[in-house]
Formats: C-alpha cells, structure tokens, sequence
C-alpha cells in the first residue's frame, strides 16, 4: 500500500489534507500539526515523535527518575519489601530459582535478599510507616 490509493491512513491522509477549511478552530492547532505529521516521511516521523515526548517529559518536570538513577540494591530492597507487602507474597519468593533468574535478566547487580532479609525489611518499612502515621495523628486537628 502507497497510501494513495488504498488503504485506511492513506484516506484518512487525504482526507485531512483536503478537508483544512472545514476544521473546527479549537482543533486547529491539532489539525495543523496532525497535518505536517502526515507529510512527514517514516524516519522523520520517529525523531519527531522522540522530541515530543522527551520535551513533554521536561516541561512537565516529570523524569522518569527510576530510569535516570543508577542502580541501587538499598532502594530495590525497599521496592521489594514493598512490593511482598502489597501484593501479599510470601517472603520466601526471593528464594525460588526462577525469581532469582528473572531478576538477574532485568539487572546483573540486583542482589536477592534472602526471606530473613526481607522480614527484616519489611518490618522496618512497618516500623517507619507506624511512626509517619503516629507523627500525622498527633499534629492532625481532629
């Protein structure tokens, strides 16, 4: 398909390109740049699409900050625990072959803790979560 002649896109292409004078001015803005969008080749397309989204993300102040940190084993133990405590997993799971291979596929350096471990860490996010609660209680006016 050539997108001239066949084809859903391609008559939606034409469609558009030929149709500008009948679009609703709160839309406009949208149409225009739906409108280059379309005029654009594949490759041209893919960049601009990347721009965009990487402009969205810093205008919006909203980094992707897990992506943009390296690596850390403390804080995915804090994930983890979390993790085991709001999906109600058994703190042995970090034991079993096939968790411990599929986190080594997702990240060489992610240490598994073993299910002492994880106790221990999820009673310390207790620990931490009961004195914010108790801190929240005492300064709220009830």
């Amino acid at each position: 398909m050539d997108g001239k002649t066949c084809g859903l896109t391609g008559n939606l292409s034409r469609h558009l390109k030929s149709h500008m004078d009948k679009i609703d001015p709160s839309i406009e803005k949208q149409a225009k740049f739906m409108k280059k969008f379309l005029t654009q080749d594949t490759d041209e397309r893919i960049v601009n699409i990347q721009k965009f989204f990487i402009k969205k993300i810093i205008n919006n102040n909203y980094f992707i900050s897990n992506f943009l940190q390296p690596f850390s084993n403390e804080i995915f133990r804090e994930k983890l625990a979390i993790w085991i405590t709001v999906d109600d997993q058994p703190f042995t799971i970090t034991e079993c072959q096939e968790f411990k291979e599929l986190f080594k596929i997702c990240n060489e350096k992610a240490e598994l803790p073993s299910a002492d471990t994880v106790r221990r860490d999820v009673l310390k996010l207790y620990d931490k979560y009961r004195i914010d609660v108790k801190h929240m209680l005492q300064v709220s006016h009830f």
